[in-house]
């Protein structure tokens, strides 16, 4: 039984429906709603706890080894933090960590790291293969010591979670006097979000619980009592790739096609095959838009990201 919820931020309960989307991997309908008064977004009714994990299924929704486009960005993530940290050394936590990629190149770089991840399959990755510490429980439920933390990152993680606030709340307090923590989300107000709407890649109902724009995030951090220092809203990468698989999911059979076979949670000589003619047209038109439509996708992700309007929002903040 899912369970009708006020706003995070306000705790209003008064708000406006934006449109009906559907999980592509449950195909169940859930309902976008924003707040009247400060303008989040969010799933309501949203699934109880009990009912997550099926939003979750391990054997399609995690796959066991990271593929190359994760080590990129892992690379890439760790000299931009440091642009932003500028410490040689310190202690981090990776909420939502993933497959650990980014602690790994925290810790070999002279870093104390920790991380929190749910997916079994993944935090298995990370201590056995990446060899960094982390904890399958949420955030509230580790017993992380107070004022430990120099950095605490949440890369695609805060949308995800039930109660923001509370864990911001938690994040707080684990971080030193003069602690950073580093948020990234799909950036709710953006051109991608209000022309794919419901196709938006970055979309992915029920699992994002909550949808941010600069304005509700701003409300929300500052509600919780961390200074801004910086807000970046775009990433090329990101936003490129989120178009392209976006306008698939207009034409294909298919939801997130594309995606799901770069990463191997779909493969190729499956569908070859099935005996679906639908859908091995639909992978040589993915496969085809990859080469043909990804190039210059990326460069209107370049030109918007000269004017800081993408489709990533990405918040640096003080305790």
């Amino acid at each position: 039984m899912m369970n009708k919820i006020p706003c995070n931020i306000c705790k209003s309960l008064e708000n406006i429906p934006v449109f009906l989307a559907s999980d592509y991997i449950t195909k169940t309908m859930h309902h976008l709603v924003k707040c009247k008064n400060c303008g989040l977004a969010f799933v309501n009714p949203q699934p109880t706890k009990d009912e997550m994990p099926k939003f979750y299924p391990e054997v399609f929704y995690y796959s066991e080894e990271p593929f190359f486009y994760d080590k990129i960005n892992a690379r890439l993530r760790y000299k931009e933090l440091q642009k932003v940290i500028k410490k040689r050394t310190g202690r981090i936590l990776d909420v939502g960590c993933g497959r650990g990629m980014l602690l790994k190149t925290f810790k070999e770089s002279g870093w104390v790291v920790a991380g929190t991840e749910l997916s079994s399959v993944s935090a298995r990755y990370a201590r056995e293969v990446m060899d960094v510490e982390v904890l399958s429980k949420n955030i509230e439920d580790c017993n992380f010591a107070n004022d430990y933390f120099d950095v605490i990152t949440l890369f695609h993680s805060l949308e995800h979670l039930c109660d923001p606030m509370a864990s911001l709340n938690v994040i707080k307090k684990l971080l030193k006097s003069d602690g950073i923590l580093i948020i990234v989300v799909p950036r709710f107000n953006s051109v991608y979000s209000n022309i794919f709407k419901d196709k938006w890649f970055h979309l992915d109902v029920p699992r994002h619980l909550f949808h941010f724009d600069d304005r509700s995030l701003e409300r929300l951090l500052t509600t919780a009592g961390f200074d801004i220092l910086k807000t970046k809203r775009y990433s090329l990468l990101y936003d490129s790739f989120g178009a392209l698989q976006s306008i698939l999911n207009f034409v294909c059979s298919e939801f997130n096609l594309l995606n799901n076979l770069n990463t191997g949670r779909v493969r190729f000589q499956d569908i070859m095959k099935s005996g679906n003619r639908r859908l091995v047209v639909d992978l040589i038109v993915s496969y085809l838009s990859q080469a043909l439509l990804f190039p210059p996708l990326f460069l209107i992700a370049a030109l918007l990201s000269i004017i800081n309007i993408g489709g990533t929002l990405t918040v640096y903040v003080r305790k």
